[in-house]
């Protein structure tokens, strides 16, 4: 069973359509290399971290994104701060598992 390596809100940008809004989604990382998103109980969708290019965030922000060789998923945490946690926490994982 995969371990749960980080829990968290951060809001997700819709890929397209005339108005991309913004939608608070629970982010949960585990160490499978798949990030999840919930709206409540119901998963609305998965990252797989194995198929990742970068991530990265802007300076002062608490916007980022993570590229993967099929799709940009445009992220926003509550701060700074935050986003750079979940960006160490990722990066670390993928760290983690590349040795």
């Amino acid at each position: 069973m995969p371990k749960t390596i980080l829990v968290g809100q951060l809001e997700k940008r819709a890929p397209s359509g005339p108005v991309r809004k913004w939608k608070k989604r629970c982010f949960c990382l585990k160490d499978d290399l798949i990030l999840r998103y919930f709206e409540g109980e119901t998963l609305k969708g998965t990252i797989d971290l194995r198929d990742i290019l970068t991530c990265e965030g802007e300076t002062n922000s608490p916007n980022f994104q993570i590229v993967t060789a099929k799709r940009i998923f445009e992220l926003r945490a509550k701060n700074a701060e935050d986003k750079d946690y979940w960006i160490t926490g990722i990066n670390k994982l993928l760290n983690t598992s590349k040795e």
